[in-house]
């Protein structure tokens, strides 16, 4: 069976949607101090600290690396955020480009 989608291509998706929004956030900033109880956070800012947090460490994961604890992720800024994102999509792209999909095997384990 063939994929619909290659991890390139997933990828390349992945970080097109984050740029949309991340462009939304950077003509309407005041978004990121909007409450928001998803994951426990106060806010948009928090709710999207994690979501990056969890984008960024899998993508260590994914290149062999340890797992940098979330309260160690910058996120107080918006562009610290995207940050965590554009590292992210780096980290991604260069597993690909050396086939070193070592985090594959941690799918369902914790650090």
């Amino acid at each position: 069976m063939t994929p619909a989608l290659t991890l390139s291509e997933l990828i390349a998706w992945n970080d097109e949607t984050a740029q949309k929004w991340l462009e939304h956030l950077r003509a309407n900033p005041a978004l990121l101090d909007a409450p928001s109880g998803i994951f426990g956070s106060k806010d948009v800012r928090g709710l999207l600290h994690h979501i990056f947090a969890v984008e960024y460490r899998y993508s260590e994961r994914l290149r062999g690396l340890a797992a940098t604890a979330p309260e160690q992720l910058p996120g107080g800024t918006l562009d610290e955020l995207a940050g965590l994102h554009n590292e992210a999509i780096r980290h991604y792209r260069a597993a690909l480009a050396m086939r070193t999909l070592t985090g594959m095997r941690l799918w369902n384990s914790r650090p």
